[in-house]
Parts: C-alpha cells; structure tokens; sequence
C-alpha cells in the first residue's frame, strides 16, 4: 500500500489533523514549509516521526511512553509537564481569564497528549459546578502536593499565587533532575565512546591480523 493511501487513511480517522495534507503528492507542513512527499523514499525518519506524532493515535503513544521511560528520564519529563501547566494556569487566572477558558488554554499548552486529555476531564468538571482541586486529586497524573496547593488557593482566593509557588518547585526540581540525569549519563555516554573506539580499531587492525597469519601459514 503506498504512503499515500495510508496517510490518507489515518487522516481521515482524525480530521483535527492540521499539520498533514494528503493530496497527490501529500503535503507536510514543517515550520511554515511545505513540503510534498510523492513517497516512502522522500520521508526522512524524522518525517514519519513527525507525521505519527502529529496523528491523534500516535501522539498518544508517543507521550504515554515518555512519561514512562526508565532512569528518570521519563520522571522529568512529568516534572517539566507539570511546571509547564503550573505556570501557565498562574499566568492566566492571574490576568483575569476565566477558569474554564484558562483550563483549555493551559491544556493545550502543555505539550503532551496525556495531560491535555487530563485536563479536558477537569475542566468539564469545573464546567459542571465542580471545583477545581478534586478532579485533580482523583487523576493520577497529577501529583498530591499540586492538588492540595490549588485546594488551598480556592480556599484562600489566591490561586495563582498558589499555582506560582508549585510551578517553582517543579521548577527547582526539573533543574535538580537534569542534574542527576547528567551524572548518570557521563559514564555511561564515556562507555559507549570507548566501545566505539574499540569496534573502529577492531576493524583496522582485524584484516591486518588475518594477513599476517595467512603469511605466515604460507611461509611455513
């Protein structure tokens, strides 16, 4: 099956999809270029990578498997998420938007697929008289002390004083993960370069070695 068909296919499973425009050749919208794909052979991996990101299913797959990559990676890039949003929210409800409308706008920003989905849930909730903390403390995503911080800030009608205050921890604690993450990553990356080094001069000298034990298997 070409690319066309199965671009056009998924396309038409997720009519939201703005950045894909399947035609003949298909279009693909990259920071304001546009550039046509008659083919498997004009998509670098980076475009596939882009076009599955963009498409509803894969941009769920994608940012679900994020939050759960291994060695804390996946941990700060929950950490960065939740600042983002923090921070965002704070903003708005600062400059008088209001709650509803700020919800959406800070979902949408928040750069993943799952938060914005979590965040759709609350405020639907809010829309439906609820208040804002307790969907919050009833989604996993969202961690207890953020939920208690926004309770407190409802309570106290200072929210985003609240909202800034969590965003500057999370903050704090995304710059201390990097931190570890590059303390765990030297060693590891200095490994990997000597290994490198080792296969490059296995493979100079290796057909060398095999010359000389064939002179010499001559020779005697």
């Amino acid at each position: 099956m070409e690319l066309d068909a199965l671009l056009a296919d998924a396309v038409a499973a997720d009519a939201s999809d703005i950045h894909l425009k399947v035609g003949r050749p298909p279009l693909l919208r990259r920071d304001g270029d546009v550039t046509p794909l008659a083919g498997f052979s004009d998509m670098t991996a980076a475009d596939l990578g882009l076009v599955l990101r963009t498409l509803t299913a894969g941009r769920r797959l994608w940012d679900r498997t994020r939050l759960r990559i291994p060695m804390r990676i996946g941990d700060t890039i929950r950490k960065i998420t939740i600042a983002r949003f923090a921070r965002t929210l704070s903003t708005l409800v600062a400059a008088g938007v209001d709650i509803i409308t700020a919800l959406e706008i800070t979902g949408q920003a928040s750069g993943s697929y799952v938060f914005e989905q979590a965040l759709l849930g609350v405020r639907q909730r809010v829309h439906e008289g609820s208040s804002i903390a307790q969907p919050l403390i009833e989604n996993s995503q969202f961690p207890p002390m953020v939920s208690q911080m926004v309770r407190i800030g409802e309570e106290t009608g200072e929210m985003e004083k609240m909202l800034k205050k969590v965003a500057e921890f999370y903050e704090d604690e995304v710059e201390a993960s990097i931190e570890g993450l590059t303390s765990i990553i030297e060693p590891v990356m200095m490994i990997l370069v000597g290994a490198m080094i080792g296969v490059i001069l296995i493979a100079m000298y290796l057909p060398m070695f095999k010359m000389l034990t064939l002179v010499s298997n001559g020779a005697g």
